[in-house]
């Protein structure tokens, strides 16, 4: 029995939905029962100042989403470093990256690891590409303590995609802070201003942006004061190009608006202010912006995909459509146009939803009791 703190270290790529769930569990697990270190990449994301202003203890290593070998090898070897020096008892591992370089390095720390993938990198690839990220997961597997998924379907493919497995497979869904957006007391939509339907999603293939310029086309026809918005630019924008260009093609440069990416409360009260919240995701872990839109009262028109099913209860907080069916979305997009009842009503739905289903404070102690048990089990 571990009469000190429990000694946790994070380590983390950082960026978009990855912030937001290590940041929930910062916050919100006991500081008298564990004390929580952060390695992070200072320049990707606000992780490493975000750390820096609540007083936790944070540390820089060069981890990048791209494949460098020889940079990954220096930073693989660094993290071994910090890792030996800094006595953790239990590792907590964020993004297909961050799992990969811990668990590649230290092989024999496989009881002390929790690895939370946050969508692994072999969804986002295709061809040859998939089969070596899928390969690296699957062998990896058997090297990591517990695989915590963030959401049911999310556990359920990996338990059907890796042909090794790990010790052990869960999922707690990644939650929200559902009392604070609450405390915001952010505006609703001003109808007057017309209908604004918002994406929070990179300009990058998992978000896929191409749809929803599609959507976008289709809806003009009908409803040619409505406005999309997509928030995030700027960061991996591997497709903006196109979407610019595609904007440019058909002309919807009065139609369709992309936003660099935003703090956080601006990107709350964008959402807040906009009239329904949409998603073309081909994938996620778990769906935060569909998530935090529902807990702002938005109703939801989404992707039917990985990560997103699980977020939005259909029919009641919203609708789910197939992958890349471009005249469902329109479809539904138009019915909560024409509906603003309905979308009053899927609103209350989603916020009492998420309420029940996400909420931080629900998680946190779920979270606390592995991270006790693997403590215990290692001492």
């Amino acid at each position: 029995m571990i009469s000190r703190r429990i000694r946790i270290v994070h380590v983390t790529k950082g960026g978009g939905g990855l912030d937001v769930y290590v940041k929930n569990i910062l916050g919100h697990i006991s500081s008298a029962r564990f004390e929580q270190i952060v390695i992070c990449n200072e320049r990707h994301g606000d992780m490493y100042k975000w750390c820096q202003a609540s007083g936790i203890r944070v540390i820089h290593a060069e981890i990048v989403r791209e494949i460098h070998p020889l940079h990954d090898l220096r930073t693989a070897l660094h993290l071994r470093k910090l890792l030996k020096a800094l006595k953790p008892d239990v590792i907590h591992l964020h993004s297909s990256k961050a799992g990969a370089l811990v668990r590649l390095i230290c092989p024999f720390r496989r009881k002390q690891i929790i690895y939370t993938p946050n969508a692994s990198a072999y969804l986002g690839a295709t061809g040859i590409r998939r089969f070596i990220y899928l390969g690296i997961e699957s062998l990896l597997a058997p090297m990591t303590g517990l695989l915590l998924a963030s959401s049911d379907s999310e556990m359920r493919s990996l338990r059907t995609d890796l042909f090794l497995q790990p010790r052990s497979l869960k999922y707690f869904y990644n939650s929200l802070d559902v009392g604070e957006i609450e405390k915001l007391n952010l505006p609703e939509a001003d109808s007057s201003q017309g209908t604004r339907i918002v994406c929070a999603a990179r300009l990058i293939y998992q978000k896929n942006p191409h749809m929803l310029v599609r959507v976008a086309r289709r809806v003009r026809e009908e409803q040619p004061e409505a406005t999309f918005h997509i928030l995030g630019a700027g960061l991996d924008d591997f497709l903006g190009d196109d979407i610019r260009r595609e904007i440019e093609k058909w002309d919807l440069n009065q139609t369709f608006f992309i936003h660099d990416w935003m703090c956080k409360a601006d990107a709350l009260r964008f959402v807040a202010e906009s009239s329904i919240a949409v998603s073309t995701a081909v994938f996620e872990s778990f769906g935060f912006f569909v998530a935090e839109a529902q807990a702002l009262g938005r109703p939801i028109v989404a992707t039917r995909v990985l990560g997103i099913e699980d977020v939005v209860d259909d029919t009641h907080s919203g609708f789910l459509v197939a992958s890349d069916d471009d005249n469902a979305m329109a479809e539904k997009i138009l019915v909560l146009i024409r509906n603003p009842e309905l979308r009053r009503s899927m609103g209350l739905a989603g916020r009492s939803f998420v309420k029940k289903k996400f909420s931080i404070k629900h998680t946190a102690p779920q979270i606390e009791k592995e991270y006790a048990n693997i403590a215990g089990e290692i001492d």
